[in-house]
């Protein structure tokens, strides 16, 4: 056979095989979400204008679209709740006795005084609100460029991702305005747990100020079994 021409079809075959920045950001949600349920014990410690604030948190998720935030210390937060589920997000702050709606303007507005907003917080996957591009990868690292759907309900302009290769882990997250990145995510230590990988630091840093919010997961359990029913606004009402 012609070499030229096996080259071609060597060239056209990886063409018509080569992933969609749209399949690979499905991919790296499903390997984030890759369980039943998911439970962690996390440190938040928030620096920055002189000061380190530390709060303890419990966040279980299920199914890659619920998720529930309990704030265990300091004494100010805790017992505040947070609901993700699906778009809607609900709040239950102790001073108040309440649960309330977060309206989709406050979504941006910082998470408990971190660098981590409300819609941070609140998103579990990508795929349903943005649509991706591929960038230039590494040897080590796919590269995608996120832009918000059409109606999608999100405060960022745009983002890219890079994601390891082997694990689909994502490995930071820069989130961009007028072209430029203003924060910054990036997910470390990454560890295994039976056939599950996740990282166990997350950092959120402002590039526009010396500030940044760091997440150490202390425990980390997947699939036990974590009932449907606490992921309603009911239950959030009951519970508390």
């Amino acid at each position: 056979m012609n070499r030229a021409f096996f080259l071609c079809i060597i060239f056209f075959t990886s063409a018509a095989f080569a992933e969609t920045g749209d399949e690979l950001l499905k991919r790296a949600d499903a390997a984030a979400n890759n369980c039943k349920d998911q439970r962690f014990l996390i440190t938040m410690t928030i620096e920055g204008s002189g000061a380190t604030k530390v709060a303890k948190l419990e966040t279980l998720e299920k199914g890659g679209e619920k998720r529930l935030i309990r704030f265990l210390a300091p004494g100010d937060v805790k017992g505040t709740t947070i609901l993700m589920d699906g778009q809607a997000m609900y709040v239950y702050m102790p001073q108040f006795q309440k649960v309330r709606r977060v309206a989709s303007h406050a979504k941006q507005q910082g998470f408990m005084d971190s660098d981590f907003t409300n819609d941070d917080m609140g998103s579990i996957t990508w795929s349903s609100a943005f649509t991706a591009e591929t960038l230039p990868e590494t040897d080590k690292a796919y590269k995608l460029k996120l832009t918000p759907k059409p109606g999608a309900d999100v405060g960022i302009e745009a983002a890219e991702l890079t994601i390891d290769k082997q694990s689909l882990i994502v490995l930071q997250i820069d989130y961009l305005a007028g072209g430029k990145a203003i924060r910054r995510q990036t997910r470390a230590n990454i560890k295994t747990f039976g056939q599950f990988v996740r990282p166990t630091v997350i950092t959120m840093e402002n590039l526009t100020k010396a500030h940044k919010t760091t997440m150490t997961l202390d425990e980390v359990k997947i699939n036990t079994g974590i009932p449907d029913n606490l992921f309603t606004k009911q239950q959030l009402e009951r519970a508390q």
